[in-house]
């Protein structure tokens, strides 16, 4: 598949038309072009923090998505020193740890 707009506004940093196109609801946050880079990948990639917490927040992206190579965004954060990226995902994919094991845990108490 090829790189999609957001993909392509990811990667270069444009913000608000990151923004733009997730207002539209009519973009897939977790598309993979044919290495399999996410808009989250390419944004992590370059370390373009405002295009992270966008796409964060839209609560869709799957953070822990790897590329074809095995590499997901927190290792390419971490693999080109965007600490604040990668404290942003590392926040992210905490949080959504600990609210799938509460789940768990509540679906289990519950039965």
């Amino acid at each position: 598949m090829r790189r999609t707009p957001l993909s392509w506004a990811a990667r270069y940093g444009h913000e608000g038309t990151v923004k733009l196109l997730l207002e539209s609801r009519k973009v897939d946050v977790n598309s993979k072009d044919r290495d399999g880079g996410t808009p989250l990948w390419w944004a992590t990639r370059y370390g373009h923090e405002g295009v992270v917490q966008a796409l964060l927040g839209t609560g869709k992206v799957q953070a822990d998505s790897k590329d074809q190579d095995g590499l997901t965004p927190l290792s390419q954060a971490v693999k080109n020193r965007h600490n604040v990226v990668a404290e942003l995902l590392r926040d992210h994919i905490s949080k959504d740890r600990s609210r799938s094991i509460l789940g768990r845990l509540i679906k289990s108490t519950i039965g």
